[in-house]
């Protein structure tokens, strides 16, 4: 409800403490995506080490988040929509935290 802003304004703060309360009481949906939630949110934060470490004079912040996932694969990825055609970072984890993938297509 909250995570989606049906019937209430959307606010994540509030989805998240739900989503919390519901896991704690059982249920395995809310358990399921609690975890996949922090899975993400921790190999994003991996990914932007990751990028800071190789590419330091990259400004993630001044970039386009376009992150996305497939079964247990997830990519997350920054685009420099200020020149179109393929200029980004990216960085790819399975679900188990292994690096699959690093591309930075970006022009120095």
């Amino acid at each position: 409800m909250y995570d989606k802003g049906r019937g209430v304004p959307k606010d994540d703060a509030e989805a998240a403490k739900w989503s919390r309360k519901a896991a704690e009481q059982g249920n395995a949906t809310a358990q399921t995506n609690l975890g996949d939630k922090r899975s993400k949110e921790g190999l994003q934060a991996r990914a932007e080490a990751l990028i800071r470490q190789l590419a330091p004079k990259v400004n993630l912040a001044a970039l386009t988040p376009a992150h996305g996932s497939r079964s247990d694969t997830f990519f997350f990825r920054w685009e420099d929509r200020a020149h179109p055609g393929g200029h980004f970072i990216q960085a790819g984890y399975n679900i188990r935290g292994e690096l699959l993938n690093y591309f930075n297509a970006l022009i120095p």
